[in-house]
């Protein structure tokens, strides 16, 4: 996609940021992409796009990186700034929950926050707006939440635990159970996570001051491709059959989505749209409405 398409989504997310009360510095620029380290895809409304350092993602764009993926590094104008790990799903700025930075579906992620303007969201967690650094990753079998540097107010979702974590705390959640606070991350987990979130790298913001550059599409990703978001809990998936739906033209998508219906029931108006009324079937007003009168001969 050439990077007027970004430019003419712009305002359509301008103006979705500013009714959700995001700070106005935030609405009003886009996430920059600065540090790409291997391969990532990005997905802005409908468009599945080759990511590249300078590209512009406005509110509501999801980047997936590749397991090979050693580094990508999202920047805002306001300080914040988004580190992505190998194998990560993320929607910046999600608009079921404008209060947060991101929606960390799967992966691992780094968050710095110079000031407290905004949190962050995971099946597992919710970041109150903070200032500091945090590590989360997100998997199958459970989650861990770092509090890097400064103190964090956390909520487990998973029941409604509020915990509140000091620099060098963790909150953990293992299978089904609710979050918990301790004292350090489980063993070993640290040295999992990636190299390059160990180092403060400076901010590469500046040298992407000019005209961003053109973005390659992709093909539309198939069902499988996008699955884990169409299934997503229901706040984030409400929109997605506004922003997909010309994926739906794909029959092999169209028949995805219809095999699975019961796990995104948003989709039904779109691929099952009910019958039209009697009223508002063609001719139903002509034949309902007496016929006019014949002109009088005139005498």
């Amino acid at each position: 996609m050439q990077s007027s398409v970004v430019r003419a989504l712009m305002p359509v997310a301008l103006a979705a940021a500013c009714a959700a009360g995001l700070p106005s510095a935030r609405a009003a620029e886009p996430a920059v992409l600065t540090v790409l380290q291997g391969e990532a895809t990005l997905l802005v409304g409908a468009r599945a796009l080759v990511a590249v350092a300078g590209a512009r993602l406005p509110a509501g764009s999801i980047v997936e990186t590749s397991e090979q993926t050693g580094l990508l590094r999202l920047e805002w104008v306001d300080g914040s700034r988004l580190d992505l790990g190998a194998s990560t799903r993320v929607m910046l700025q999600p608009a079921a929950s404008p209060r947060s930075l991101v929606y960390v579906l799967r992966g691992v992620v780094k968050q710095t926050q110079s000031t407290a303007t905004a949190g962050q969201l995971s099946p597992a967690f919710e970041l109150k707006p903070f200032q500091g650094v945090v590590v989360t990753q997100i998997g199958s079998e459970g989650a861990v939440l770092f509090a890097e540097v400064g103190t964090e107010a956390v909520i487990g979702r998973r029941g409604n635990v509020p915990l509140s974590l000091k620099a060098g705390q963790a909150a953990v959640v293992e299978g089904d159970a609710p979050a918990r606070a301790q004292p350090r991350p489980p063993a070993g987990w640290l040295a999992a996570i990636p190299r390059a979130f160990r180092d403060t790298l400076p901010s590469r913001l500046a040298q992407f001051q000019g005209p961003p550059p053109a973005l390659k599409e992709r093909p539309s990703p198939g069902y499988a491709a996008v699955m884990p978001w169409l299934v997503a809990e229901p706040m984030l998936r409400r929109e997605l059959p506004r922003r997909w739906a010309e994926w739906l033209a794909e029959p092999a998508f169209k028949d995805a989505v219809l095999a699975r219906l019961t796990q995104h029931p948003e989709w039904e108006p779109l691929v099952r749209p009910a019958p039209p009324r009697a009223a508002d079937r063609p001719g139903a007003r002509r034949s309902a409405e007496p016929a006019a009168s014949a002109p009088e001969t005139p005498r």
